[in-house]
């Protein structure tokens, strides 16, 4: 599999600094869409693309959808794993977005079999990152939205059973790990199970927020 690597950290964050420039968004996503059009079959140019137009919305302070954003990012992922089959964050930024969307656009069997795809590049590496939880994470997740606390319980307990975790740090990327701990950490506070929250916030200080 393609693991997260220092590249991946440098084009996260330098995406997360454009959309935060003082500048017309409209005119930013067009220079964007220029390196896309210019670079067909250039990984990074795909996702920057793709990447940029999901921070437009999730960063939207209103509740208007801009649907043709979130087709272009959705695209512009699946583009790039066409290319690269392997490449296990691309996957997740692709299951961000598909949890992300309103409930008249989710794709509840697109984010399992997502998730089900980065189960499968994570089974065929040697080494246990800490980032592996992420799907097992936002997949419990998604279960409990849906109150099959059952299916929630089985994925926290698959997180359980990894076993040598190596902890590597990536300041921007790691972020977005955090996200979807705390996340998950807040709706099980919510459904007042402790015990599950507290298992949570256990990976949350030995595997992600550690120093």
């Amino acid at each position: 599999m393609k693991y997260i690597d220092l590249n991946d950290e440098k084009m996260v964050t330098t995406i997360n600094l454009t959309i935060n420039i003082p500048l017309n968004k409209t005119k930013l996503a067009d220079e964007f869409k220029k390196h896309y059009e210019s670079n067909p079959k250039n990984i990074e140019a795909i996702f920057s693309y793709g990447f940029f137009n999901f921070l437009l919305e999730a960063n939207k302070k209103d509740a208007n959808i801009n649907a043709e954003r979130i087709k272009i990012a959705l695209n512009c992922y699946n583009e790039a794993i066409s290319i690269q089959p392997n490449y296990w964050m691309i996957y997740m930024f692709k299951g961000f977005l598909l949890r992300e969307l309103p409930e008249i656009m989710q794709d509840s069997a697109g984010f399992l079999q997502t998730m089900e795809k980065m189960f499968i590049l994570q089974g065929s590496s040697k080494t246990n990152f800490n980032y592996f939880l992420v799907p097992y994470i936002m997949t419990a997740d998604y279960y409990l939205t849906i109150n099959d606390k059952l299916s929630a319980n089985k994925y926290i307990e698959k997180a359980l059973k990894l076993n040598n975790i190596e902890k590597v740090q990536f300041k921007c990327l790691n972020e977005y790990f955090k996200a979807v701990i705390v996340s998950f950490k807040k709706r099980l506070l919510h459904s007042q199970d402790m015990c599950m929250a507290n298992i949570i916030m256990d990976f949350y200080e030995k595997f992600i927020n550690f120093v």
